[in-house]
């Protein structure tokens, strides 16, 4: 069984992975790892945070590790939240919080319905003993912004995602 620990500790995304890689892996998150501390994310894009996180914790165990980065971006909001998606409302706040904020910032902008377009956009690097074995650039999924939908994000372990580039 392969070990891989998640550079995450947000357990709702380890229960997402597990069941995509199969029972050949044991997945794990750093809610496992009290002893790996915070991962502060510095960089400037999600490729470069997913970095950061990967190697970060790859320094401090002896597993494979996977970190991802992601957000969305809003044209009508010059590409914001973007890398600062999770504390878009702040640190302790919750989905609604983020999706009224977001809502809110488009009624400010006057956003017509093509400035409605966003995209989720993420990125992956995978490391072993604090050598990086891939890194996978950002990927992009545009849907609209819609102030009628306020459902809950699907499950990834159950959804797929069609990308395109422009």
């Amino acid at each position: 069984m392969i070990e891989l620990v998640v550079a995450t500790r947000n357990g709702h995304k380890t229960r997402e992975i597990q069941p995509i890689l199969g029972p050949e892996f044991s997945v794990r998150d750093l809610g496992a790892h009290p002893e790996v501390s915070e991962i502060r994310e510095s960089g400037t894009s999600f490729e470069e945070n997913a970095k950061l996180k990967a190697l970060a914790a790859s320094k401090q165990l002896p597993a494979l590790v996977i970190a991802d980065d992601s957000g969305l971006e809003v044209d009508a909001l010059g590409g914001a939240p973007g890398i600062y998606s999770a504390r878009y409302a702040g640190a302790n706040a919750t989905e609604k919080d983020k999706i009224d904020k977001l809502l809110r910032e488009l009624a400010r902008v006057r956003a017509t319905e093509d400035g409605r377009r966003a995209r989720f956009d993420f990125a992956a690097s995978w490391c072993s003993r604090a050598t990086a074995i891939s890194s996978e650039p950002s990927k992009e999924l545009w849907k609209e912004v819609s102030p009628m939908k306020r459902e809950a994000t699907p499950d990834l372990a159950t959804t797929r995602f069609s990308f395109r580039k422009d």
